[in-house]
């Protein structure tokens, strides 16, 4: 991830704390600056050392409720990192190494079904990113080269059936797009090139 998105990140994530007032304080043997909101309750818990963020950072909800929780390993993120909604369930959780999106990325639906998987190497989206319905089922494939859509996507209707497949060259709509009915057949083609359909086929009338 180049570091001025990073450092935007980190500058949102501090200006979003619309804190009264912080203290430093010493607990477990770890210094931690804590933030307050206005009412009083902690806002934020952020370890520190040597002037650098270090350790688990945690973020709350005015009610005490955890909103927020991040890794760091001497100002950099490393690890994971969770989102929570309000009643305590996980909306999302992210994975880190040496500042960078690693691993697979989720998010999460009200009912704790998984929204959408989304692998990442060095930062950028790497691999079949996919997402689902909220019962489960699969709604979406999409395969990814160093952060840019490449090859064929699929989707799926709510029954499982697949509706269209999208074919992509470096992130630009390329080569032939296929609907199905629902009963599998193919309906109709569009053909693409450089992001600009060239030519439509109606297979059934």
């Amino acid at each position: 991830m180049p570091k001025w998105i990073l450092y935007g990140i980190i500058f949102i994530i501090y200006s979003s704390l619309n804190y009264s007032w912080a203290e430093t304080i010493v607990k477990g043997g770890e210094v931690i600056k804590v933030l307050y909101y206005p009412e009083g309750s902690v806002q934020a818990e952020i370890p520190q050392r040597h002037g650098k963020r270090d350790g688990l950072m945690k973020l709350y909800y005015p009610d005490g409720s955890l909103k927020e929780e991040v890794n760091y390993e001497q100002g950099l993120l490393e690890g994971e990192r969770k989102f929570y909604d309000e009643n305590g369930n996980i909306k999302e959780e992210r994975s880190y190494v040496n500042d960078e999106l690693s691993g697979i990325a989720k998010s999460y639906y009200e009912n704790g079904v998984v929204k959408v998987e989304t692998p990442y190497k060095d930062g950028l989206q790497e691999g079949m990113a996919r997402f689902y319905y909220e019962d489960g089922t699969l709604a979406m494939e999409v395969p990814y080269e160093a952060g840019k859509r490449q090859g064929v996507a699929k989707r799926y209707r709510e029954g499982g059936q697949l509706y269209l497949e999208e074919s992509y060259d470096n992130d630009n709509e390329e080569g032939t797009w296929k609907y199905y009915t629902t009963d599998g057949e193919l309906w109709k083609e569009e053909i693409y090139h450089n992001g600009e359909m060239v030519e439509r086929k109606n297979l059934k009338e």
